[in-house]
């Protein structure tokens, strides 16, 4: 395992074009057709830009948060043979200049580790130091969690590179093979560290579960189509309202039809993060199983809208073949159709805390359980 590479303090800088050893970040970003206009403040300039051009800068000065209108952008982690290890969808801020240099610190541990729980605590702790995640209050005890994006890639190319030690034959290293395990494995060791930041925890799920009974009990009374489709609707909106970073739009019309609810995705939660930023929401009020073109439909407008989570709530099941639409849509494109059925519902209302059942639902889905 020597290291034929530039070491870390060979680095001249830390920013995103920086030269690294193995790992390399391609970032594409969204080509957007409209337009923005800038106009300075005694109106004698103006200015056209692209979306992506946009700086913070511009929009503080018109009075617009900067960061809800700069656009997604794909980052791809790939090897020095540019196979890709993992990709995400990010805002490209300013947090994004030190991850190269981050990557190449973990790689130089790995290169000289002795051991996959050496490596394991060393990585931890440079995680730590460089406050991945990074945490910031908005509010009296509430905080927001900042560099999700890092932690993804971090434990992806933790993962990457512990695989080749795999390969190599050398033992002890299966246990790192998973980026996704690895994330929900740090915050383990971040809680737990005497060096971190607050402490990371889940947000209760806090609604008035009589108030939500009744509304379930609206949707099992309902006799007419339009009767069913109200209530359901309903029912969801106030049902997912109870996430704690979850705000809840009104119906929205995509290419193929209408979209019953779309969720805002807010939460500081490091695992529903995954989520996208927009979740559609699809009602059904069928007394049937749910079949494959359901899920396809909803696969089709997430794709249209360049989103990867879809939440579905339903009266029954979907089918086996339903899930095995909703599994591939995961191992292609990374994202996620979470179902919720009455009896999901009905759970809620007796006491289960529908943040922990979402994420159950999340990793169910990630190790393909």
């Amino acid at each position: 395992m020597a290291d034929s590479h530039p070491s870390v303090d060979q680095y001249l800088s830390d920013h995103m074009d920086a030269i690294h050893q193995s790992p390399k970040l391609i970032i594409e970003k969204s080509i957007i057709p409209s337009l923005t206009i800038w106009v300075s403040a005694d109106g004698t300039k103006v200015m056209l830009q692209r979306w992506y051009d946009v700086t913070p800068d511009i929009l503080n000065g018109i009075g617009v948060r900067s960061r809800d209108f700069v656009p997604d952008s794909d980052v791809r982690l790939v090897d020095k043979d540019g196979k890709e290890i993992h990709r995400i969808k990010a805002k490209l801020t300013d947090d994004f200049d030190g991850l190269p240099v981050l990557l190449a610190r973990i790689e130089k541990t790995w290169s000289l580790a002795r051991s996959a729980s050496e490596f394991w605590t060393q990585v931890c702790d440079i995680l730590i130091r460089s406050r991945v995640p990074s945490v910031e209050e908005v509010a009296s005890d509430f905080y927001d969690v900042r560099r999700t994006g890092w932690l993804e890639l971090s434990c992806f190319w933790v993962a990457f590179l512990a695989r080749l030690r795999h390969e190599f034959d050398q033992p002890g290293w299966d246990g790192l093979l998973s980026g996704d395990q690895l994330i929900f494995r740090y915050i383990d060791f971040y809680n737990e560290s005497p060096s971190r930041g607050p402490e990371l925890r889940e947000p209760s799920y806090q609604v008035d579960r009589v108030r939500l009974q009744s509304l379930l009990d609206a949707v099992r009374e309902a006799s007419t189509n339009q009767e069913k489709k109200k209530t359901l609707e309903t029912l969801a909106e106030y049902l997912l309202k109870g996430v704690t970073g979850f705000e809840v739009l009104q119906s929205q019309i995509s290419a193929t039809g209408e979209i019953d609810l779309v969720v805002r995705n807010n939460t500081t939660h490091p695992v529903l993060a995954r989520l996208s930023s927009h979740i559609l929401v699809e009602c059904k009020h069928w007394a049937k199983t749910i079949g494959t073109d359901t899920v396809g439909a909803l696969i089709a407008d997430l794709r249209d809208a360049n989103l990867t989570s879809g939440f579905l709530i339903c009266r029954k099941s979907i089918s086996n073949a339903a899930k095995q639409r909703r599994n591939n849509f995961f191992q292609r494109d990374k994202g996620f159709i979470i179902v919720f059925t009455e009896a999901d519902i009905q759970s809620v209302c007796d006491g289960v805390d529908l943040t922990h059942l979402l994420v159950e639902r999340l990793e169910a889905i990630i190790f393909q359980r």
